[in-house]
Parts: structure tokens; C-alpha cells; sequence
């Protein structure tokens, strides 16, 4: 992205400290709006978000984003080529993700392979309410997107900045998708139900409020599983959220299913396991767990 880089160093943009921050996405999201809807881009940066045609929470967004650097003009974009832009949005949590320290950030990705496989066993039909649970990134949810046609797709995240980024790639590559700033560990989702889920979820997470958690999980759970692992809450919660005759994947550790405390029984002994597939060691940047 030599001509991105080159048009954030003309206009002193601190690169190296903000280098893949909110803020740069932001800027880059502008310009390549300007660049597709014919706005020249010899205006301040607050007049040109004025003008652009977008719904009011990209613009409150932007606002937000961009507001200790509004009065600068991005003619410096002038040569940056608008395919050059819609790539470097579409790619940048994974360019995020490569160039930053794994340990430090809250996101990671999900791997192609995983995205696309799940796609294609869930195979969602034109109808399906489909839901991306721990949103991340937005791997799976544009994988699905770019091989099926789905017309209602929901996705929750408990970071507001990647839900707003995520907003906003999915606004770029055309799709129309529903993100809410939700943590699903502490918070269910309200009682939809979806024909097809996809769960990322973080791995191994400290519970700070256990009973709380407790209480919004069923009975049978509460009664079988021993021991609560964070795995177990998303994976209830999960079921909780799944028609009947739904289908759902739930990406975790290997080991969550061999741990003797009950929760591998619960799963079994309720006829809610389909299939285990397991991948190679190492498909995960930064752990080699399988």
C-alpha cells in the first residue's frame, strides 16, 4: 500500500503511532468514500464528511475518529488509487493483526480455512437468519457472504471499535449487515432465533462475575458441568439462540472437550453434538494449541 503510505507522510499523519489505529482506518475509509462518490478531496476533512452521502452513524463515527486532525485537507490522496483503498480497508485487520504484537490485541482473526469450511457445512439458504457470534474481525460473516446469498446476517461484538470497523468494510465490499456492541459472555443476545451460527469465540477468559453468569444459563447446565470454563458460556449460549432444526459451528481448543467436568456429558447426554473436526496444531497465530 506504497501510495497510502506516502499520502498519510505528506500530511504529517503521526505514522508509526498510529500506524493501524482506528483513526487511520477512519481517514482511509474517507478518502476512499470521496474518491467513489466524485467529492474532491481539496476540502477540510469535517467539510468533506459533511458532504459525503452516508448514514448519520458513519458520519458520527468519522466525527469521532478524525476530529484532532479535522482541519486538514487530503489532497494528498490525489494518486492513491481508489482499488488500492477498497483492498487496504477489506484487509485491514489481518494487515493489523500481522504488523502488530499478537499478544496486545483483543481480536485475532479467523483463519480462511475455518471461515470457509464452516460456510459451506452450514450452507444457509436465501432464508435463513444467520448469526455471527463474536463477530472479530468479520472473517467468517464476509466469507459467507462472498459464496451464498443470505438476506438477513447479525453480528454481535463486545469491541465498539471493531464493530465499527466492521460496519464499515462491510459497507465498502456492498453488504448489508446487522453489528451490535454486545459481550456474549455477560449478555445473551435477545431471544431471536437463527437458522445457522457461527462462534469465534475468545479462548480461556477470566470470569469476573460468575454468578451473574450463572443465573442467565438453564437449569440442566447448572446442574451437570462442575467446573464453568468461558468456552461453555459461549457455547450455551449458542444453543440458547439456535432454532430447533438449527445448525451451528463453535470454533474452540481441542481441550474443552476433554476436560472431566461434566460439560462434554451435558452436550452428549442433550443429542447436541453433530460432529467434531479437528485441525492441525498452529493454524492460530500466536499459540500452537491445536
Amino acid at each position: 500500500f506504497h501510495y497510502i503510505e506516502q499520502g498519510l507522510k505528506e500530511i504529517n499523519y503521526d505514522f508509526h503511532e498510529k500506524r493501524f489505529s482506528s483513526q487511520e482506518f477512519a481517514l482511509c475509509y474517507l478518502v476512499h468514500t470521496c474518491k467513489k462518490q466524485n467529492i474532491n478531496l481539496d476540502k477540510e476533512i469535517f467539510e468533506l464528511i459533511e458532504v459525503i452521502e452516508k448514514k448519520q452513524s458513519i458520519r458520527e463515527f468519522l466525527k469521532y475518529e478524525l476530529h484532532d486532525i479535522a482541519d486538514i485537507k487530503l489532497n494528498s490522496f490525489s494518486k492513491v488509487d481508489e482499488e488500492e483503498l477498497e483492498n487496504y480497508l477489506i484487509n485491514f485487520q489481518k494487515e493489523k493483526i500481522t504488523f502488530c504484537s499478537i499478544k496486545s490485541l483483543s481480536t485475532t482473526f479467523t483463519p480462511w480455512e475455518v471461515a470457509k469450511l464452516s460456510s459451506l457445512i452450514l450452507a444457509p439458504q436465501e432464508s435463513d437468519i444467520i448469526g455471527d457470534f463474536c463477530f472479530g474481525a468479520g472473517d467468517f460473516s464476509f466469507t459467507l457472504l462472498d459464496n451464498f446469498d443470505v438476506k438477513q446476517l447479525e453480528g454481535f461484538e463486545r469491541s465498539f471499535e471493531n464493530e465499527q470497523i466492521g460496519e464499515l468494510i462491510a459497507d465498502v465490499r456492498g453488504y448489508d449487515i446487522s453489528l451490535s456492541v454486545i459481550d456474549i459472555l455477560t449478555n445473551p443476545p435477545e431471544k431471536q432465533r437463527y437458522s445457522k451460527i457461527f462462534c469465534h469465540c475468545p479462548f480461556n477468559l477470566t470470569l469476573t462475575d460468575k454468578n451473574v453468569i450463572m443465573k442467565t444459563l438453564n437449569e440442566d447446565f447448572n446442574n451437570k458441568v462442575k467446573r464453568l470454563r468461558s468456552e461453555y458460556v459461549f457455547i450455551q449460549r449458542v444453543l440458547d439462540s439456535l432454532k430447533d432444526d438449527g445448525k451451528a459451528i463453535v470454533f474452540v481448543p481441542l481441550g474443552v472437550l476433554f476436560c472431566k467436568d461434566g460439560f462434554i456429558e451435558y452436550l452428549i447426554s442433550n443429542g447436541y453434538i453433530n460432529a467434531v473436526i479437528q485441525f492441525a496444531p498452529n493454524i492460530l497465530a500466536g499459540t500452537s494449541i491445536p
